[in-house]
């Protein structure tokens, strides 16, 4: 398996910092599609969809689909679909979320080879392999649709 590509970029654009601002505040008040056992809680794209539409658009990915996510709990990812992006939206308090590709953990002790990628709100991450993200954050999952 070839290792993951990883591309960090940061949202440039006064109207891609305003959309993120504006997505800020409505998550406080976002309707909860699904809570699960590891404490992720899945957000309604309904509910969402007119504050993250114009931030796809700035970062020209209006065209791909979107799932809003607050990871509490490390989760491996397996890019099912295709490349994605993730877009930190707000970082839990005192968590240091990161992107560690599925290659740098080790397979029997589960420790990883490196600290892998910061991810913060105000920048976004592209990946086209097998990874995962370690907590807290709530993020935008953007890619193909399933």
């Amino acid at each position: 398996m070839d290792p993951a590509v990883i591309r960090h970029m940061d949202i440039a654009t006064n109207d891609g910092q305003d959309s993120l601002k504006l997505l800020q505040k409505a998550l406080q008040s976002a309707e909860i599609e699904k809570n699960e056992d590891n404490g992720n809680v899945q957000y309604s794209n309904k509910s969402l969809d007119s504050k993250v539409l114009p931030l796809l658009k700035c970062l020209g990915l209006a065209k791909l689909g979107y799932t809003a996510w607050k990871i509490s709990t490390r989760i491996p990812i397996k890019n099912k679909t295709g490349p994605e992006y993730i877009i930190p939206v707000l970082c839990i308090p005192g968590t240091e979320p990161k992107l560690v590709p599925r290659d740098r953990l080790h397979p029997d002790s589960h420790i990883y080879h490196d600290k892998g990628m910061d991810i913060r709100p105000g920048s976004y991450v592209y990946h086209d392999g097998p990874v995962d993200l370690l907590p807290g954050l709530t993020c935008l999952f953007v890619g193909n649709p399933s």
